[in-house]
């Protein structure tokens, strides 16, 4: 928390406060049941607010935002053999911004604004490793994504009706992956892959090749 009050130097009047919250807590356990399984739990929360009062001669404005992010992932890796190895990781993650807005006239009608985005995503991705005896190493695994996306904003006002909008937008990407490593000379080594994907939101089809 921190906390900051400006005062007028010659009346001693606060001229504004400015208050600033912010929390972070991360927790994070790895489970190994046995030599070829392991599982490995993260979550966080963080919550971040600023807030403002400031006076202006007969008028007051005072704004206030506010950050919340919400996050769990789960990995799962398994050994097959030494050379197969598998791994599963599923995200969900929740973000939110808030903002409050109040001015207030020298006639003492005020002006209320709250405005709220939003950001879920949810994904997840699995993939295989196969190692070979001259250290080439290839991956191949499928994806997929889940995301929403939300706005709200209202308008309260003593001099006109309520204005309120919402909308909320969502889509889905899908995917399947490939990348070979090939120990070449020494530390050198040539990468290729590619990436296929469907996104529903353009109907259409995405290849990325990579090197």
């Amino acid at each position: 928390y921190s906390g900051t009050i400006v005062l007028n130097p010659q009346s001693g009047v606060s001229l504004s406060d400015i208050d600033v919250v912010y929390s972070d807590l991360n927790l994070n356990f790895l489970w190994k049941p046995n030599e070829k399984h392991s599982v490995l739990l993260s979550a966080l929360n963080t919550d971040n607010s600023t807030s403002y009062d400031v006076g202006q001669g007969m008028s007051q404005n005072m704004e206030e935002h506010a950050f919340d992010n919400q996050g769990f992932s789960m990995e799962w890796s398994h050994s097959y053999s030494e050379k197969l190895k598998g791994k599963i990781v599923t995200a969900l993650s929740d973000y939110n911004s808030n903002y409050f807005n109040q001015l207030e006239n020298p006639m003492g009608q005020a002006i209320d604004r709250f405005s709220r985005n939003g950001l879920r995503d949810f994904q997840t991705t699995y993939s295989l490793d196969l190692s070979t005896k001259n250290l080439n190493t290839f991956t191949a695994g499928a994806a997929t994504q889940y995301t929403q996306v939300s706005f709200s904003n209202r308008d309260i006002s003593i001099m006109q009706p309520p204005v309120s909008i919402a909308e909320t937008e969502e889509g889905s990407i899908h995917a399947i992956f490939g990348n070979a490593k090939v120990i070449s000379f020494g530390d050198f080594y040539f990468q290729a892959g590619g990436r296929l994907q469907y996104n529903d939101v353009t109907k259409q089809l995405y290849l990325s090749p990579r090197l």
